[in-house]
């Protein structure tokens, strides 16, 4: 069908994809926009139309314009720029025409607000990422996504040194704090492991056993977006204290001593009989 926009009719302005088209109730496979066009090599006025079937004898393909995105939800770290993903990577805007589109990719945070990327990367919250482009048949083609800025995982490690004796068991866990990427306490998820000289000791043996062990600590982030971080403390275990055997000082045998007395004792009385005797 024709109707005629004055913005093209009586000027040098020509369809550009992404412009309004015409709104029916019907559909329509052309649209002649311009009676008054000019094409280098032609002489006089030509009509300018905007079809949408090709002119082989078949239609195109009568797929609906359509953006599409690899993933409805991606992550990030705030502040950690190595985790910034590519928000363009994969995808595509196709058109009713079947053609690829230029699109346009807005942020917004969780009041609605446009955000810059780098504004959006350093501040931890769920944004959403709009891709838009407008279609010659279908006016404007929208496809909205999750960007998940997530908090840095943390671990400390405040006690750094743990001294006991053998067979007495302590709280390796004591000084331990962690958060994970919701920025909720995560300690309760921190693992550790007990190596002497490298090798791996169970708790109760490096407990039992005399020796300087460390205490590497680990925390995973549960959604696979940052390392695993670590922290290390030592760990002395010392002999067990004995109790010495009680000795005279001067290394007498007691019972001899006291045998010796005794008999001295015995002496004198029996000598003091014969006297008085």
């Amino acid at each position: 069908f024709a109707k005629y926009y004055y913005r093209y009719q009586d000027t040098d302005e020509i369809f550009q994809y992404g412009d309004k088209l015409p709104a029916f109730d019907y559909g329509y496979q052309m649209w002649q926009y311009k009676s008054k066009g000019s094409v280098p090599g032609i002489s006089g006025y030509v009509d300018m139309n905007i079809a949408f079937f090709s002119y082989s004898g078949f239609k195109v393909d009568s797929k609906e314009a359509e953006i599409t995105v690899p993933k409805e939800t991606i992550t990030a770290v705030a502040g950690v720029k190595s985790t910034e993903p590519n928000i363009h990577d994969g995808v595509k805007a196709i058109n009713s025409i079947g053609y690829e589109m230029e699109y346009n990719t807005y942020i917004y945070n969780s009041n609605g607000d446009s955000v810059d990327a780098s504004t959006a990367y350093a501040n931890a919250g769920i944004y959403k990422i709009s891709y838009s482009f407008t279609d010659p048949k279908n006016g404007i083609i929208q496809k909205d996504i999750t960007l998940n800025v997530v908090s840095p995982i943390q671990l400390n490690a405040t006690k750094k040194s743990f001294t006991t004796q053998e067979g007495k068991s302590i709280n390796l866990r004591e000084g331990l704090s962690a958060k994970d990427a919701n920025g909720k306490d995560a300690t309760a998820s921190v693992t550790y492991v007990i190596t002497l000289n490298g090798v791996v000791v169970d708790e109760a043996t490096a407990m039992n056993t005399t020796g300087q062990y460390n205490v590497t600590y680990s925390l995973v982030d549960s959604m696979g977006v940052q390392s695993t971080l670590k922290e290390t403390s030592t760990l002395i275990v010392t002999p067990k204290e004995t109790q010495a055997s009680e000795q005279p000082s001067n290394g007498e045998d007691i019972s001899s001593s006291s045998s010796s007395t005794e008999g001295s004792a015995s002496s004198q009385s029996s000598e003091k009989n014969v006297n008085n005797e």
